[in-house]
């Protein structure tokens, strides 16, 4: 009859929108899930408790997190975490009384400067750490443009030109350049120790750089610029002439 008909015409219509509320609850209910993880996963746990921070380790204590030391120490009622370069992280104690923080989000603190670098630090620039092989990467790259130059425009090896005058003057100016201009930005109080060095494991994903222009690409040039100078010098001994 007309009353089946309009019950046979009205159930299309409810049909989809029960199957779309049955689709939304679960979605909300995984996306409530999600939230207050990825808002914890910033959350760094420091592995001590505020109670045995007051109690236990007179309100000052350091971590080993990663490789890096941070100090946890209670100023009044708030927690504070730092590092060795005096960066400030932001802190919270979860229910439990462990202490987090948000090791991503430095919110300020002193900038590492060539006065307080650590003895640690210092030996990083001159052994065979990090800092020295990009600073030779870096000299091995302009020494090599420099060596090909001084040879079009002379004829000496790499041997004659270092050992002449104007040679050992420019070998120097080289050398000055790739040094200043490494720890340039760090004398200059502008970034701190952790963010001297380029990093080849970033990336860039709003396209900054292009994909050629990267640390990788540079610590990849500055080792086969190394190489390359070094076949250099041995190919003229043995020849007894220049290359170029």
């Amino acid at each position: 009859g007309p009353a089946g008909d309009e019950r046979h015409q009205a159930q299309p219509t409810s049909f989809p929108m029960a199957v779309s509320a049955r689709v939304r609850a679960p979605l909300r209910r995984a996306a409530a899930r999600r939230g207050p993880v990825a808002c914890r996963a910033a959350q760094q746990a420091m592995n001590v408790t505020k109670p045995n921070l007051v109690n236990n380790l007179d309100g000052k204590t350091t971590r080993n997190i990663d490789g890096t030391v941070y100090t946890i120490a209670v100023e009044g009622e708030d927690v504070v975490v730092t590092d060795r370069l005096g960066a400030t992280y932001p802190a919270e104690v979860r229910k439990d009384g462990v202490i987090t923080a948000d090791l991503a989000a430095p919110e300020g603190g002193a900038v590492m400067s060539l006065d307080n670098l650590t003895t640690e630090q210092m030996l990083a620039f001159t052994g065979f750490g990090a800092p020295a092989e990009v600073i030779n990467g870096r000299a091995a790259m302009l020494g090599f443009v420099f060596a090909a130059a001084g040879e079009l425009a002379t004829g000496k090896t790499v041997l004659g030109q270092m050992f002449s005058f104007g040679g050992l003057f420019w070998m120097h100016v080289v050398l000055a350049a790739a040094v200043f201009g490494t720890v340039g930005p760090l004398a200059a109080g502008k970034v701190k120790m952790d963010r001297l060095l380029p990093d080849e494991a970033a990336t860039y994903p709003d396209g900054l750089m292009p994909t050629f222009w990267t640390a990788k690409a540079e610590a990849i040039n500055g080792k086969a610029a190394q190489v390359g100078i070094a076949i250099l010098i041995i190919q003229e001994l043995v020849a007894g002439h220049a290359t170029l």
